[in-house]
């Protein structure tokens, strides 16, 4: 590669069905950047929580999750149904009512499958999601404490 040259290694692109539906799974266009981090900054501590294990990193890309990987994912989606659905819709280029019908197993590895193909992204965001959780929590805290006296 020379300078005036970018090299990418884009994840490849999945289709599954789902209860007879075919969903793409691809790698998000900077079009859905903007949208993504405003639907999950308001739960960006809950989602850093989640998507910092590294083991279960390994697993979602090897496309084995075991069951306690499920589980965190599906209390992610119980904490914060919204954005986490509209973001997982997002990604999966779906309709979220249409994903918010679907059974819970059914979205919950939907929601793995999205996370996995956008590991690149989700990878080297977290430790910016991190520094930004901490600064909000900083935030939060000195707004909570009165002013001395």
């Amino acid at each position: 590669m020379d300078s005036t040259n970018l090299e990418f290694v884009a994840p490849a692109e999945r289709v599954l069905v789902v209860d007879g539906s075919q969903v793409l799974i691809a790698p998000m266009d900077t079009r859905m950047l903007a949208k993504l981090l405003q639907l999950l900054h308001p739960i960006m501590e809950d989602v850093v929580l989640v998507l910092s294990n590294e083991a279960m990193w390994a697993r979602l890309e090897a496309g084995a999750p075991e069951p306690s990987d499920l589980l965190d994912l599906a209390s992610l989606i119980a904490q914060h149904a919204d954005p986490v659905l509209t973001a997982t819709a997002l990604l999966a280029r779906c309709d979220a009512d249409w994903l918010g019908t679907r059974l819970p197993d059914r979205t919950v590895r939907l929601l793995a499958e999205v996370i996995s193909v956008n590991a690149d992204f989700f990878r080297l965001a977290i430790p910016q999601f991190k520094a930004l959780a901490a600064r909000r929590s900083t935030s939060n805290e000195t707004k909570a404490e009165p002013p001395p006296p």
